[in-house]
């Protein structure tokens, strides 16, 4: 039996990024619309985490109907995808579509730093719910192989899940971050015009 458990935990942002132009009601409507004003861009981020890939190593000593388990393997890739909307009533190329189009890219870039730096506390926090590992392999009643196997995995997408979770909503945090006075005043500058009316106080879109 080996003597290591290999653990394949990644976390990422996806490269491929819907860009869509629509009109102000639907950007409006979005979750990550600023609410009571007018939103000219949104980036929608979408978090996938898949159930975690889990390679067993048996050996059974059917003498004693008991079967040495360990965990060989984990593999999983948590994914964040996401679309990004600016208004279509703003004309491509002009300032304003430029300085909204920048600025969702600065919530990419967010999303993208923020899931790759926490990788290893994703990776760790699954190492940690691993048990049996390789270096600590347990045995069990050949009867009990199958339930034992259940409550280890659901333990490993259990932590899985609520440290991605966490994570998320920090990256979400340090996203909110771009929303600086100074972004604003700017915004204000550039899409005067795009900004006129009801909701006049807007600025783009925060994730």
């Amino acid at each position: 039996m080996a003597d290591k458990t290999t653990f394949d935990v990644t976390m990422s942002l996806a490269d491929k990024v819907l860009l869509d132009h629509v009109d102000s009601a639907t950007i409006q409507k979005q979750q990550n619309a600023i609410k009571g004003t007018k939103t000219l861009g949104v980036t929608e981020p979408t978090l996938m985490i898949p159930v975690p890939a889990v390679e067993w190593s048996e050996t059974p000593d059917k003498a004693k109907g008991m079967v040495t388990l360990a965990i060989r393997k984990v593999s999983v890739a948590v994914s964040i995808t996401a679309k990004v909307m600016i208004d279509k009533a703003i004309s491509k190329g002009s300032p304003c579509y430029v300085h909204v189009f920048e600025h969702e890219k600065r919530h990419l870039e967010a999303y993208k730093k923020g899931a790759a730096s926490r990788c290893v506390e994703v990776r760790r926090a699954v190492a940690d719910a691993t048990a049996p590992q390789c270096k600590a392999p347990v045995k069990v009643a050949a009867k009990d192989v199958a339930a034992f196997k259940v409550k280890a995995e659901k333990r490993i997408e259990k932590a899985l899940d609520e440290t991605v979770l966490a994570a998320m909503k920090e990256i979400r945090a340090e996203s909110l971050a771009i929303h600086t006075a100074d972004e604003l005043k700017k915004t204000n500058t550039i899409c005067a015009a795009h900004l006129a009316g009801p909701a006049s106080a807007g600025s783009p879109a925060k994730p």
